[in-house]
C-alpha cells in the first residue's frame, strides 16, 4: 500500500449553511494534501458535505417540494417551519436531493425478492414480510 500525503491545515474557512433557524455562518478547517485533495472534516460530521443546507432542512424542504409546486410549498415551508426560502432555492433543494438518492439507488445492488415459500413462521407464529411500492413508476397512459 502506498503512503499518503498527510494532510495539512490550510486554514480556516467560511461556508453559509441553511439550517431550520435560518441561515448561518460557519467557520472550519480545511487540510489538504496532493494524494487526497482538500477536505472538510466538520462538514462531514453535521452532515454538509455535499450540500450547504443541514439535513433537518433538506428534509423539511423536500417534504414541502414533493407535496405540491415550489412556489406554494415556499410559503407552507415559511407557515410550519419559519424557514424563508425562494421558490427557486426549494426546488434545487428538491432536485439536488432527489438526484442524491437516485444515485445511491443506483450504486446499491440489491438481491432477489424472495418468494413466499422461502418464508419460514417463528415458534410464536409471526413471520416478517417486506413489502416495497415505487410510485415513481407508475405508467399514466394517456388518450394523446
Amino acid at each position: 500500500m502506498a503512503d499518503q500525503t498527510p494532510l495539512r491545515h490550510k486554514g480556516d474557512l467560511s461556508v453559509r449553511v441553511l439550517t431550520l433557524g435560518g441561515e448561518i455562518g460557519l467557520r472550519r478547517r480545511y487540510f489538504w494534501s496532493k494524494s487526497a485533495g482538500g477536505v472538510y472534516p466538520a462538514d462531514t460530521l453535521i452532515g454538509i458535505t455535499w450540500s450547504k443546507v443541514s439535513p433537518a432542512a433538506r428534509e423539511a424542504c423536500c417534504t414541502m417540494g414533493v407535496v405540491q409546486d415550489f412556489a406554494q410549498g415556499a410559503e407552507d415551508l415559511h407557515r410550519l417551519t419559519g424557514l424563508r426560502v425562494s421558490k427557486e432555492r426549494l426546488r434545487q433543494i428538491t432536485e439536488s436531493e432527489a438526484t442524491q438518492v437516485a444515485d445511491m439507488h443506483t450504486a446499491v445492488t440489491l438481491r432477489d425478492s424472495r418468494k413466499a415459500t422461502e418464508s419460514t413462521v417463528t415458534t410464536n407464529g409471526l413471520a416478517r414480510v417486506y413489502v416495497v411500492v415505487d410510485g415513481v413508476m407508475v405508467r399514466m397512459v394517456t388518450q394523446s
